[in-house]
């Protein structure tokens, strides 16, 4: 959480796997951490990327947010 900003940040990287992988970790994040204050940020950041140039980075994006989502949702409501 402490160090956010910093992977955040290499969401533009030029390296494909560099961007999967921190989708990824903003994500991991973004479920695991409700008191995590920089929620809307991370769904932004992954939001961005559903325009990025690789097809694959476009999908996980895609995937990652309706599974954060429908998480999310659950937890909610199913309490």
């Amino acid at each position: 959480v402490q160090y956010f900003q910093k992977i955040a940040e290499r969401i533009m990287d030029t390296g494909v796997s560099v961007r999967k992988r921190v989708i990824k970790i903003i994500r991991d994040l973004y479920i695991s951490r409700c008191d995590f204050a920089k929620r809307t940020d991370a769904l932004v950041r992954i939001l961005t990327r559903i325009n990025d140039e690789e097809t694959s980075i476009q999908v996980k994006s895609c995937f990652y947010l309706y599974v954060s989502e429908s998480y999310v949702y659950k937890r909610i409501f199913t309490n």
